[in-house]
């Protein structure tokens, strides 16, 4: 093997002696997600383009062109090229070169008028001109097989927590919640897979601490001890920029109640009065801009009323 003469770097590398590995899969029906198989002779019409039939991930699917000596019985197969470069003008060459995208391959056989182009060519100075092949018949096999890969398990769950998680590949991530009534230890609330397993994380969820609130149920009031949060302000984590920030907890029976206290029937209320219906918004942004609306449209109208009043001034000046 060897590597000089503009590939690479300026260095020449060559050995007169290497091992050579090889090996073999037996694949299964479930590995291969296409084949195809055509027969083509040089100065034939090819089929240079061979669709999948579907979109494949080239992350995870391996795609496979083989190039299969027609001449012979049970002839001798060579993978297709990735690419080629011809040393001289003129030297015989040969080869059956393939791209691929998501949901085709595309194929490239030499041109039909050249002499020296072959569908597989192996001569010259490789085996010393022992066995050598030249053929132009050929059997084309495109196969997609679908790659192993390493993934995550199913990410643990947190006792009382929310979990949220956008995959099991290398990369994925997983974030954990606690519900109203719960407040988390401070542990980061993030997981990430790196491939085999989840990192780890201390995040826990427990119950704050428990009061009485009254029930209406049925016409009579009754007592109820649920989990609720005092009225302290208390510290998290933003998952985001990890900070702690004061978050207010209630209980999720007020939560519901503010929701249901949002919410407008649309059966038996108008289109008008369900418009007049909003969220309080508390951000100063909020005010901010509702602020800067009212002063446009006041300015609006003091404008019309200045034009109007200086129109009926020239009027009876004029007059």
């Amino acid at each position: 093997m060897g590597c000089q003469d503009g590939w690479g770097t300026n260095e020449d590398l060559e050995f007169i002696s290497a091992d050579v590995t090889i090996r073999a899969w037996q694949l299964t029906s479930s590995d291969l997600v296409f084949t195809s198989e055509l027969s083509f002779t040089k100065g034939g019409t090819l089929q240079g383009t061979i669709p999948f039939g579907t979109t494949i991930d080239l992350d995870h699917h391996l795609v496979v062109v083989e190039v299969r000596d027609a001449t012979v019985a049970r002839g001798r197969v060579f993978y297709g090229g990735g690419s080629a470069n011809l040393g001289n003008s003129g030297d015989p060459y040969g080869g059956v070169l393939f791209a691929y995208s998501q949901s085709e391959t595309l194929l490239w056989t030499p041109s039909a008028s050249s002499s020296a182009g072959f569908l597989i060519y192996v001569g010259g100075l490789w085996g010393d001109g022992t066995d050598k092949i030249e053929s132009n018949n050929v059997l084309i096999k495109t196969t997609v097989i679908t790659a192993g890969y390493t993934e995550c398990p199913i990410p643990p769950d947190i006792p009382n927590a929310s979990k949220l998680y956008n995959g099991t590949l290398a990369g994925s991530r997983t974030m954990y919640a606690c519900p109203p009534g719960f407040t988390n230890n401070g542990g980061s609330p993030e997981l990430v897979c790196d491939g085999l397993a989840w990192s780890t994380t201390s995040y826990s969820c427990s119950v704050s601490s428990t009061s009485t609130v009254p029930v209406t149920t049925s016409g009579a009031t009754t007592n109820a001890t649920t989990a609720t949060l005092s009225t302290t302000p208390q510290t998290t984590i933003d998952p985001v920029s990890g900070t702690p920030v004061k978050t207010n907890n209630i209980s999720l029976e007020e939560f519901n109640a503010i929701v249901e206290g949002l919410k407008v029937p649309k059966s038996n209320t108008s289109s008008h009065k369900r418009s007049l219906t909003c969220a309080y918004d508390p951000r100063p942004s909020s005010t901010a801009i509702g602020g800067v609306g009212i002063a446009v449209l006041c300015f609006m109208f003091v404008l019309l009323f200045i034009m109007d009043c200086t129109t009926i001034t020239k009027e009876n000046l004029n007059n």
